[in-house]
């Protein structure tokens, strides 16, 4: 009797899953884990890197809310993600 009750609930409620990273990315870990492999290129096997141009892509679209989620976790990975980003930034102009 439970069992369907819980897959008739299902139907019409179904589970709500998280796709909102944004909130929680201050508190991932963030770090590197580089190689270089046999042909010279450098290789990144984290979850974020700045070496992968979709990846800075995704972080200049998201700056502004990243920004907001870490301005005030000066210890969390992302504050010094998006600091490299800006010294990448500054320095290519």
């Amino acid at each position: 009797m439970r069992q369907d009750q819980y897959v008739i609930k299902g139907a019409y409620k179904p589970i709500t899953y998280c796709f909102n990273l944004i909130k929680s990315m201050s508190t991932l870990d963030l770090g590197d884990k580089l190689e270089i492999n046999a042909n010279g290129d450098i290789v990144n096997k984290g979850l974020i890197s700045l070496f992968n141009p979709t990846h800075v892509s995704l972080l200049l679209c998201n700056y502004s809310k990243l920004k907001m989620s870490c301005w005030d976790k000066l210890q969390s990975d992302l504050w010094y993600l998006l600091k490299d980003l800006e010294n990448a930034a500054d320095a290519a102009l």
